[in-house]
């Protein structure tokens, strides 16, 4: 559980959404239209590194089995 990776209490406030724009159809599928660029904005983005600092080994591991349905 996520409350004996922390040591703590974890909560998350649930708000309404606001309004959803669709992004443009250039921006569907970035990674897949452009390979390279992403390849390169990627890592300097720091998301994974940032992922793998926080979770280890468990970063980018999908799992639902925990999410009410």
């Amino acid at each position: 559980m996520i409350t004996e990776r922390f040591h703590r209490e974890v909560v998350a406030e649930i708000l309404t959404a606001g309004p959803f724009y669709p992004a443009e159809e250039y921006h569907q599928h970035y990674a897949k239209k452009n390979p390279v660029r992403y390849g390169m904005y990627a890592p300097a983005a720091g998301r994974d590194r940032q992922l793998r600092a926080l979770w280890g080994d468990d970063a980018g591991k999908v799992s639902t089995a925990t999410i009410p349905r």
